[in-house]
């Protein structure tokens, strides 16, 4: 059975602060919280943490290294 993401973040808010999206996923992927998606009935169909999702970003960002001219921001 899957288990929602937990609520209690353990880190404190930052609003907005973060100079790029990578700075602020990182920040994230500190905690165990993330997306919860549910079904249109509420049942919940999966969990993706903040750690999951920056670990798949960085794998993707290492696939398409290879396709981007150098010194291209991924």
């Amino acid at each position: 059975m899957i288990e929602p993401t937990p609520i209690a973040r353990g880190k404190a808010i930052r609003y907005g602060d973060f100079p790029t999206l990578c700075d602020a996923l990182d920040y994230a992927a500190q905690c165990e919280t993330g997306f919860n998606y549910y079904t249109g009935k509420a049942q919940l169909k999966a969990v993706l943490s903040y750690k999951d999702l920056r670990e798949k970003s960085i794998a993707l960002a290492k696939r398409l290294v290879k396709f981007a001219p150098k010194n291209a921001r991924l």
